[in-house]
């Protein structure tokens, strides 16, 4: 993508998001909360020579704002489908212990009414072991062959455009949104199709490319 540039500074939030979603992550989400938890910083740099402050990561806030755009592809969602959800109680949580049980990592949970959502790498969706125990609790559907686009930053729900924006971005490129994910605060997550993955990519870059501006 053209116009990025490095950024100097990236608290541990930011970091672990970006850890999340990007599967060449310098440092992994575990490291980053043992480091955070101990108030160590880190200094990043290349290993070759070089003038290059590098990037440093700690506890300090950045300003609100956007810093990354990243994603990860080929996932799949699994959704499992019951309208006693919503009145039982403990339902979900069980639902979200199947696959921690078959040692899938779980990424995007999109909330639905009627049913419990999640996302996993695409071919932990043909384990039928997992399958066939989640449809004790209801019927499921999965969706696969998705991508999860990422936009990561500080206290992103202070922007109340930001959604629109992302939205629009992405539509106005033929871009088919299939779910909105994320806590609104580090991360805004859209799952777009495998095939729209680097359009996509590019499109948020383009949207958000002054907001990224100024690196921190």
């Amino acid at each position: 993508v053209d116009g990025t540039h490095a950024r100097r500074h990236v608290n541990f939030f930011e970091a672990g998001e970006l850890a999340n979603r990007d599967p060449r992550a310098f440092l992994s989400p575990a490291a980053l909360v043992l480091l955070r938890n101990y108030g160590i910083p880190v200094d990043i740099r290349g290993m070759a020579p070089s003038t290059d402050p590098g990037t440093i990561i700690d506890k300090q806030e950045n300003p609100p704002g956007v810093a990354f755009i990243s994603g990860k592809r080929h996932e799949a969602l699994i959704t499992v489908r019951n309208l006693g959800i919503i009145d039982e109680a403990g339902t979900a949580s069980y639902i979200l212990r199947v696959p921690a049980k078959y040692r899938m990592s779980v990424d995007a949970t999109p909330s639905l009414g009627s049913g419990v959502s999640f996302s996993v790498r695409d071919e932990c969706a043909e384990n039928s072991d997992m399958l066939d125990e989640l449809r004790h609790s209801g019927e499921v559907s999965i969706m696969r062959n998705i991508s999860l686009i990422s936009i990561i930053g500080t206290h992103l729900r202070r922007d109340i455009f930001l959604m629109t924006r992302a939205s629009k971005a992405l539509a106005d490129g033929g871009i088919e949104i299939l779910f909105p994910d994320g806590d609104m605060n580090y991360n805004f997550t859209l799952g777009v199709k495998d095939k729209d993955y680097v359009r996509a990519i590019r499109l948020l870059h383009q949207e958000f490319a002054k907001d990224m501006s100024v690196p921190t």
